[in-house]
């Protein structure tokens, strides 16, 4: 399980960055945020939810469906698939990131999670959870 785990969550790490770049606003700031809580999960993989796992997989499926969109010409469409992929953004955003805070204020911690806390800690305003 630990490698599948793992896996999903390096194919799926680059995912949001690129789709944030295009989307830019909410949806990039949105999209960096989850990107932080998947570097912190990526170095305990077992530590993802199933719910986190069931989120990112959902929001995959969707930036398919969007990319599937944007060739063709019906913009309402687009337009439907885009809300529905901030939605799952904002989704996985909000579960996998009770995941990462929850393995960052854990006991034992590698070097590697040290680093990927500070990181998400340092990209928060206020570094408190309340700012995200």
């Amino acid at each position: 399980m630990k490698k599948s785990v793992l896996t999903i969550l390096a194919l799926l790490i680059a995912m949001p960055a690129a789709r944030a770049q295009e989307d830019g606003g909410d949806n990039a700031m949105l999209s960096r945020l989850l990107q932080r809580y998947l570097a912190v999960l990526q170095t305990s993989p077992d530590e993802a939810s199933p719910a986190c796992i069931d989120a990112l997989k959902e929001m995959h499926k969707t930036q398919d469906q969007v990319t599937a969109e944007e060739g063709r010409t019906k913009d309402q469409d687009l337009e439907v698939a885009r809300d529905v992929l901030a939605s799952d953004t904002e989704d996985a955003t909000q579960i996998c990131g009770a995941d990462a805070h929850r393995l960052c204020d854990g006991g034992k911690q590698s070097p590697a999670l040290v680093a990927a806390c500070q990181a998400l800690r340092a990209g928060r305003p206020g570094h408190g959870r309340g700012a995200d």
